[in-house]
């Protein structure tokens, strides 16, 4: 069974997480569209990448590029209310797309694609939150204050082949999603009491498996997305000051083990963790990397990416980390 989770660099199955800066231009593989098609429009963000099969979106268009020969294998334009380029996604030979107010799913068929179904609403937007298992599309959509209502944003699931409506959770605050392990997991801070809590819904019913709070009495804050892989959820948090990378037990939500940083404070994106089959890496802003091993969170290496005191380049986003490779933005 392969492993799901809005992440980089999952094996072989990793996309970005929506519009990156201007600046930003990594590729997960090395080739210059910009020469092979004549263009520079191509490459754009959010791009997914599955196999030999590379999906990007420049305004309305979805292009599936076949990395190995540079041939675009099929185009497809996703026309619906809002802008453009909201969300791809892709995993299996399904891709997603989400605009601001239509979601679109396909099946790539190797030189051609099928809309399996497609999904629009009025008055809401998605968020550039969607997030899936191998059965099941997770999405959140968010309606903005008005003068006699506050904001407000629910989540929803719906079966990843046939479009089937499921069930919804509406979140007390904020809500960061993630699906993996037999679960979907909301994190955020809460409305009503400001403390930070991460829950587990059953993607089944959308009831509550188990739920970690960090109470606002320690000053908590949390960086950055979750990350999974093997049954562990991966997460930055700070209490009382102390900054920590944390694995959770996806079936428990017990803590496995605790890493603290000794990152200083204005430099450290706790944001940018990503993993692999061996490791855990997470980075500072100007200097460093860490690597931590994945099932029991000791240090394995730490390494210099630019010279101490440089200051003039910094990284952007989250590295992509394959089982051989770092790539840094």
């Amino acid at each position: 069974m392969p492993e799901f989770g809005y992440e980089p660099a999952q094996k072989n199955n990793w996309y970005t997480e929506g519009r990156l800066p201007d600046n930003s231009n990594f590729l997960p593989i090395d080739f210059n569209l910009d020469r092979a098609f004549g263009y520079d429009p191509l490459v754009a963000y959010p791009f997914a990448v599955v196999g030999d099969t590379f999906y990007s979106i420049k305004d309305a268009d979805i292009f599936a590029i076949d990395t190995k020969t540079l041939r675009i294998k099929w185009q497809f334009r996703a026309v619906g209310p809002g802008n453009y380029s909201a969300l791809l996604a892709a995993w299996g030979n399904l891709v997603i797309i989400a605009l601001t107010e239509k979601l679109f799913v396909l099946e790539d068929k190797g030189d051609r694609y099928e809309v399996k179904w497609t999904h629009s609403v009025s008055g809401e937007s998605f968020n550039n939150n969607v997030t899936f298992d191998d059965q099941t599309i997770f999405y959140t959509l968010y309606r903005g204050e008005t003068l006699s209502t506050p904001p407000s944003s629910k989540i929803v699931a719906h079966n990843a082949f046939t479009g089937a409506f499921m069930w919804q959770y509406i979140p007390n605050g904020d809500a960061e999603t993630l699906a993996g392990g037999g679960h979907l997991f909301i994190r955020g801070r809460q409305n009503t009491s400001n403390d930070f809590k991460t829950i587990a819904l059953s993607p089944i019913d959308g009831t509550v498996d188990w739920e970690r709070t960090l109470t606002f009495d320690t000053r908590p804050s949390i960086d950055g997305s979750m990350v999974y892989s093997d049954n562990l959820l991966y997460m930055y948090e700070e209490q009382s000051g102390q900054k920590e990378i944390v694995a959770l037990d996806t079936a428990t939500g017990n803590i496995v083990w605790q890493h603290t940083t000794d990152t200083p404070t204005k430099n450290f994106l706790g944001g940018n963790l990503t993993v692999n089959d061996e490791i855990v890496l997470y980075l500072n802003e100007y200097e460093y990397m860490v690597a931590l091993d994945k099932k029991t969170g000791a240090v394995k290496w730490k390494a210099k990416y630019y010279p101490a005191g440089v200051y003039s380049k910094q990284v952007y986003g989250r590295p992509i980390l394959t089982n051989s490779q770092i790539f840094l933005s």
